[in-house]
């Protein structure tokens, strides 16, 4: 398999879109019958059974089994088995990978697919016709065949110009001698990286796995910390489990005077290749407020569209100015809730006319009512103003809060001139800084992002 890259950082460190090989065979039966002459030989290769005739004719009896939409099932079977005689015969398959895990791969860079290949006698033409559903319509881009070997090459981007990611499993079954071991390979982050508050704890999980990713169970493993206070410490497993995990838990000093990141590093072996280690960082925060004001926050991110909708320019007036805005804020930590967002400050750069103020509208649209409106699963937030003066900081009359792994919309309407000109926002680029507060302890975060899209409501 080439150019094939994971999605999830520290699987990445194998799946990084170099060349990964793989050993696989196949099987067939050869019925020598007394009365029945010129009967065909079975074969079982690459997810499909066929017979192949006395004259080299091929029937194709399963269909294929390795590419379904962005599905990719590649089960490879490994071993020597050989037996002859009259009557019945048993052969016992084994799951040498064990439970394997699906991997989500992209292409690893642009102009660069995902493909992989595979030892086959048949030709061509019968792959293709195999293959037709996923060349007609889906995403397969094209197949050929160089020597023994036959190459799918898979579509890397979508209409958007984004990247196409592909749900990738590589079972591997043993059939009688010869079936390789599977030994470990990489260790990958299961629950990832996190915050705790001071005097707390938190459990973080990562797994070793085989080259087939599958777990890797009674692997030797160590931690270490970077960045620590003394006081604090972590604890793991010492080897993985039936599951191949290794369970840690890190335990946070009583008292630190602001947000402050551990880093933890899990690994196997040395440790020496970066595919043996699985890296957490921790954020330790001043949950009691001690030290100052708002520490650095890093829960909130710009939603790209994966939670509710991407920037955009908006026509709150339809009247074909893109004179109002919204974008999504996310909070990406999975396990603390933004209790409220106190403060918002919005600074503007774009070509041409910048504004100088959000003015209240009083439209019939209730989240373009007022300047600056949210939308969530909870308690709407708005500010509740004429006039909020940009570039500088205005205070939510009614707090909005963020659940875990949520989002909220925020909504502004209208940006003006301080003339009343209105403002037409299309491809400006907004920095917004807000204030908010994740278990009594308050945080500042600031987000630059450009209204790349326009709706009209």
């Amino acid at each position: 398999m080439k150019n094939a890259e994971a999605l999830d950082a520290e699987t990445g460190d194998f799946w990084d879109g170099s060349d990964q090989t793989y050993s696989t065979t196949g099987v067939q039966y050869e019925p020598n019958y007394n009365e029945f002459r010129a009967a065909p030989v079975t074969v079982y290769e690459n997810s499909i059974v066929y017979n192949r005739g006395p004259d080299g004719g091929i029937a194709v009896l399963t269909e294929q089994q390795l590419v379904d939409g962005r599905e990719l099932d590649l089960t490879l079977l490994q071993g020597t088995y050989e037996a002859s005689q009259a009557g019945t015969v048993s052969a016992d398959v084994s799951s040498e990978s064990g439970q394997v895990r699906t991997v989500l791969v992209q292409r690893s860079s642009p102009g660069m697919p995902i493909e992989f290949s595979f030892p086959s006698d048949l030709s061509v033409a019968t792959w293709k016709r195999l293959l037709s559903e996923e060349l007609n319509g889906g995403f397969v881009t094209r197949v050929s065949k160089s020597g023994a070997e036959v190459t799918v090459k898979l579509q890397g981007n979508d209409a958007d110009g984004d990247p196409i990611s592909y749900r990738l499993t590589l079972p591997a079954a043993g059939l009688g001698t010869d079936i390789p071991e599977t030994t470990p390979t990489y260790m990958t982050d299961v629950s990832g990286s996190t915050s705790v508050p001071e005097g707390g704890t938190r459990k973080f999980v990562a797994e070793v796995r085989n080259s087939f990713d599958g777990p890797e169970s009674g692997v030797k493993t160590s931690a270490s910390m970077d960045g620590t206070f003394g006081s604090d410490s972590v604890t793991c497993s010492t080897r993985t489990d039936e599951k191949g995990r290794v369970s840690c838990e890190y335990a946070a000093p009583n008292n630190v005077n602001s947000l402050t990141t551990v880093e933890v590093t899990v690994q196997f072996d040395d440790g020496s290749p970066d595919t043996e280690v699985a890296t957490f960082e921790i954020d330790v925060q001043n949950s009691d407020g001690s030290g100052g004001g708002p520490q650095q926050g890093n829960f909130l991110k710009i939603d790209d569209g994966n939670t509710n909708t991407k920037p955009k320019a908006v026509d709150a007036s339809a009247n074909g100015v893109y004179s109002a805005a919204e974008f999504g804020l996310v909070n990406t930590d999975p396990n603390q809730q933004i209790t409220s967002i106190s403060t918002i400050s919005i600074d503007i750069s774009k070509k041409g006319k910048k504004p100088d103020k959000l003015e209240r509208q009083g439209t019939n649209i209730e989240e373009y009512d007022v300047p600056v409106y949210t939308t969530g699963n909870n308690q709407a937030g708005y500010i509740n103003a004429q006039t909020v003066a940009l570039d500088t900081t205005a205070d939510f009359d009614q707090k909005p809060d963020i659940d875990t792994d949520s989002g909220i919309l925020v909504h502004l309407n209208q940006f003006q001139k301080n003339n009343g000109d209105e403002i037409d926002m299309k491809g400006a680029e907004l920095t917004v800084t807000v204030e908010y507060v994740v278990n009594g302890q308050k945080y500042t975060e600031t987000e630059t992002f450009t209204l790349s899209d326009t709706t009209t409501v």
